[in-house]
């Protein structure tokens, strides 16, 4: 996700269909499936093996 956080513009597939598009900031706000994957992301900066 750090990758993408800075485009302009950020399209999310699902199914092969564009669910959601906009900004890093834009899609956070919405709470949908870019949001939720952000969580997991910064959830797995903490996981310990």
């Amino acid at each position: 996700m750090r990758t993408v956080k800075g485009a302009d513009k950020i399209v999310v597939l699902k199914e092969g269909k564009v669910i959601e598009q906009g900004s890093h900031l834009e899609l956070v706000k919405n709470k949908n499936l870019y949001n939720k994957l952000v969580e997991l992301q910064n959830e797995s900066l903490t996981w310990n093996i």
